[in-house]
């Protein structure tokens, strides 16, 4: 996703927030910038925004006040054109909270209420509901009542089953409790629960109450639990989550936490924000940014609203709602609403006796600068210069293993090279599929089809959209790990792991290379790396590494789980999970991260094959039985059945690092096992990631062996028994020339792009690739413009011609990637008429200050019409730069450098390097 570049920002907590009436005079502003005053989107304008409701499917919502009260929605014909247009969800400003619905003891008012529930259902729109309890507008009877604790419980329930009754059916979600907590503690309250008539009578148990008794009333709204500056004050929300924990830990109903966002152009950081959002993420509830609006006078300096000041704020609501679509997943996502339809209605001039124009519109019903950027917010759109035009691109691989003629009969491992690591395989009939690890890279889960174990075509992928995989924010090693691929009863199967994206899920597609489903979730699954098996007694199970019962004994220390899984519910079955291998092998030993567990049955056994050691030199596989599925699980004598650690390290072109293995059987009968492994130079380096090899399983006394303890894995070694073959266009092994001319209709599936699934930035069109910069660099955790495939060769050179840049704001060129911390940056830019600065930029230390730095730049002369072609070579630890203009002489930038900064060993983490084309614009803070 494209994002906009955030503002500097200081740490300032927001003053407490507004506990009045949202009425009040508006104050006297001046009009808002035109279009042509504010920088312009690609995409939007202020005059060509879009509804907000269209761009997004979740609820878009505003609040609103109802008659009799000024501003009133229902009087208004402006405020109703502004809201049916923009709005699909209404949130009563004033009308549902207690003051308003019981304004005498047992006596209830919902004439107006009703009203606004009723324009909402009429213009199909849904309804939020706001605030069953709250400290303030609450009557004046109801503040001087005096009575017992149960008389307070009396009352209490009394309110919430009578209006969340009345309610019952008609509303998507209530904030039940709203602004519990004090944002600091006092002397004489600790806790810093907010003393109102419902804590100092009943104490903080009214919350659980107050949840139970809307739950009662009405078994399908969504209840939240509502406040304020939780988005700059860690300490309050640690407090929110606390509660949320105790009442998840007590099954006390509660569905999310709405934030109120009332911030302003400068607090707080969206650091802090996305910190925010994160906590509640991780317990699996709902988000719902529930209040917005964006001050831009909080220094008071300002008597109308300014060029400058409108498009701060435009980027403000930009970056705030980016944030909350790059940490919410999709499942997660309650909604938002703005606090207000114009500036004239908002709270903030009459609360905080200034003026000010936080919202998306003015007085006039006019859109704002602000609209735009909650619609870039949304969709990820960002105002560009100009696009860069690729015209081709292509990669050659030149390995000396792969060099020579195959002998007849015989393959090459590995057998699908480059960065394809954590292999599953599964098989219908005569067609095998794997299914393999992507991490931030998307589409997620790379699928490769073959008709003879050996020849493999990538033939798409898992996960192609933001609704099955949200990796916004991930690092490059976080994101999707190792998935487990099945084929059962007419479906496919794939089970994975989304770090920091949402947990355990798993898909099913009936073609693995056409669409899969929505995930379906598994938030009792812990850990990562699951599997699933279908017995043959129709029952299911899902195992995964997690962490052993109790404290860990060692670093290290791990355990594979198993539970049963309903299908037919989709549900896992309550209870069911157990420990079948703490540890590993041998726990007296120690042994480090079992995990990437595979469940078979095979001649009345139960096999459990696993690997352990960790993916690095030590990595191994080994095996476990079992007679029946509930019996322990008892270790091969012979482990480990695959490994290359006890081989020595000055071995030439060594295989390293192999582990993490799967087994099919051929219809011939035959085994074979997939699994991961390296091709290292310099003994332990190696920048192509972990790649997919291919071993015959021999069976031993009943057990598998995948290769001889002390052996060394062959690259080349006698074919399957398979007389099947498929036509393979684009090969994944060997030595190939790969060339994309750019001329098709749809991305080739090689092309990844990092995190967002957002795509709006490139276009292929007239047989060119025309990319769209934006301010992100690739040290960012967004979504750089930069498309990339996989480095699979250790000798490699990758070219593109592209057209020179003709904006000074803009560079676009050639990358080889590992990480945000560790790549390089072939760029040009211009730099005056007919002018071009050639620049090689490094990123190689993530604790640097400046970790990016312009190690060899050039000045070139050239038309603006002619074309540059770049150039990267690597071999092995070298790698090396090169241009050329037009059909003139190709020329060495910088040869020769050091291409070890683009291996795991120094870059760390689980990926191989990617190749591409990046763009981005130079002239602002990334």
């Amino acid at each position: 996703m494209l994002k906009l570049a955030q503002i500097p920002s200081n740490r300032f907590i927001i003053s407490t927030l507004a506990s009045v009436l949202l009425m009040g005079c508006s104050p006297t502003i001046t009009n808002v910038p035109n279009e042509s005053q504010v920088l312009k989107s690609n995409v939007f304008s202020i005059d060509s925004v879009p509804p907000l409701k269209s761009l997004v499917d979740f609820p878009v919502g505003v609040a609103v006040p109802a008659d009799p009260y000024a501003h009133s929605l229902l009087i208004s014909s402006e405020r109703q054109e502004v809201v049916e247009t923009h709005f699909n969800s209404l949130t009563a400003e004033n009308i549902m909270k207690m003051m308003f619905l019981q304004p005498e003891p047992n006596k209830f008012a919902f004439t107006h209420a009703d009203a606004l529930v009723e324009y909402a259902h009429q213009k199909n729109m849904i309804m939020h509901g706001h605030a069953l309890v709250w400290h303030t507008q609450s009557p004046k009877w109801m503040n001087d009542y005096q009575g017992s604790k149960d008389d307070f419980k009396a009352l209490l329930k009394n309110h919430i089953s009578t209006v969340a009754g009345h309610f019952s059916g008609k509303l998507k979600s209530w904030d039940v409790v709203n602004e519990a907590f004090l944002d600091d503690g006092t002397p004489s309250n600790p806790t810093k629960y907010r003393e109102t008539i419902w804590y100092n009578n009943i104490g903080p148990e009214y919350l659980e109450m107050a949840f139970r008794l809307a739950r009662e009333a009405d078994s399908e709204v969504d209840l939240y639990y509502n406040d304020y500056n939780l988005v700059n004050n860690d300490s309050k929300i640690d407090r929110v989550v606390k509660m949320l924990e105790d009442f998840q830990q007590r099954n006390v109903p509660i569905d999310g936490i709405g934030f109120q966002v009332h911030i302003d152009t400068d607090t707080p950081s969206i650091k802090n924000i996305k910190e925010a959002f994160t906590k509640v993420v991780k317990r699996g509830v709902k988000v719902r940014i529930s209040e917005l609006d964006i001050a831009v006078n909080q220094s008071e300096q300002y008597s109308e609203l300014t060029e400058e000041v409108s498009t701060l704020q435009r980027q403000r609501y930009a970056e705030v709602v980016d944030a909350y679509m790059d940490v919410v997943p999709e499942h997660l996502r309650g909604g938002i609403t703005l606090w207000g339809i114009t500036d004239s209605d908002s709270w903030i001039p009459g609360f905080k006796k200034r003026a000010d124009w936080p919202l998306l519109f003015n007085e006039k019903f006019q859109n704002k600068p602000a609209l735009v950027g909650m619609a870039e917010g949304l969709t990820g759109q960002t105002p560009n210069p100009k696009t860069v035009e690729f015209d081709w691109f292509e990669y050659q691989g030149m390995d000396e293993i792969f060099s020579g003629p195959m002998p007849e009969g015989q393959y090459q491992n590995p057998v699908i090279s480059g960065f394809f690591p954590d292999p599953s395989i599964t098989r219908k009939g005569d067609d095998y599929y794997i299914a393999v690890s992507s991490f931030a890279y998307n589409p997620g889960v790379p699928i490769l089809h073959s008709r003879d174990l050996v020849n493999w075509k990538l033939v798409g992928h898992a996960l192609t959209n933001q609704k099955q995989l949200d990796l916004r924010g991930n690092q490059v090693s976080q994101g999707v790990y190792a998935p487990t691929i099945r084929y059962h009863d007419g479906l496919f199967y794939m089970i994975t792991t989304a770090v920091y994206g949402g947990g355990n899920f798993f898909v099913t597609a009936e073609d693995p290379a056409g669409e899969w489903s929505e995930p379906y979730w598994l938030p009792e699954i812990g850990g990562i790396d699951p599997d699933i098996f279908f017995d043959d007694d129709g029952k299911v199970y899902i195992a995964h590494n997690d962490a052993p019962v109790g404290e860990p004994l060692y670093e290290g220390h791990r355990a594979i789980w198993m539970w049963e899984y309903d299908l037919a519910a989709k549900k896992v079955i309550k209870d069911s999970g157990r420990v079948i291998v703490n540890g590993g092998v041998d726990l007296a030993k120690q042994p480090i991260w079992i995990e990437a567990p595979h469940i078979y049955k095979i001649d009345g056994w139960y096999y459990l094959m696993c690997a352990e050691g960790g993916t690095a030199d030590q990595h191994s596989e080994v095996v476990f039985r079992a007679k029946n599925i509930n019996d322990p699980f008892i270790p091969y004598s012979g482990n480990p059945i695959l490994t290359q650690r006890d081989l020595a390290d000055d071995r030439i072109n060594p295989i390293t690092t192999a582990g993490h293995a799967d087994l099919v059987q051929t219809p011939q009968g035959d085994w074979w096992a997939i699994f991961l492994a390296t091709r290292a130079y310099d003994q332990r380096f190696y920048n192509t990631g972990r790649e997919s090899f291919l071993l015959p399983v021999t069976w031993n006394n009943g057990w598998p062996h995948i290769l001889e303890q002390g052996k060394a894995i062959p690259h080349r070694l006698p074919k399957p028994a398979i007389n099947n073959s498929l036509d393979i266009d684009e090969k994944q092994t060997g030595n190939f020339i790969w060339r994309d001319e750019f001329d098709g209709q749809k991305l080739n599936v090689n092309w990844n792009t990092l995190r967002s699934f957002y795509s709006g930035w490139y276009e292929l069109a007239d047989g060119k690739m025309n990319i769209t910069p934006a301010p992100i660099d690739l040290t960012s955790l967004k979504q750089p413009v930069f498309l990339s495939r996989r480095q699979q060769h250790m000798t490699y050179q990758v070219t593109t011609g592209l057209a020179l840049p003709q904006s000074t704001d803009i560079s676009a060129g050639l990358v080889a990637f590992q990480n945000e911390f560790y790549h390089y940056y072939l760029g040009v830019k211009k730099i005056g008429d007919g002018k071009f600065q050639l620049f090689l930029e490094r990123t190689k230390d993530k604790n640097a200050s400046e970790p990016r730095k312009i190690i060899k730049q050039v000045e070139i002369s050239a038309k603006n019409d002619q074309q540059l072609v770049l150039e990267i070579s690597g071999d092995k630890a070298d790698i090396s730069f090169a241009y050329q203009i037009a059909d003139g002489e190709k020329i060495t930038l910088a040869a020769n450098l050091d291409g070890k900064i683009l291996s795991t060993a120094i870059a760390q983490g689980f990926v191989g390097t990617m190749l591409g084309i990046h763009s981005r614009i130079e002239s602002t803070d990334k």
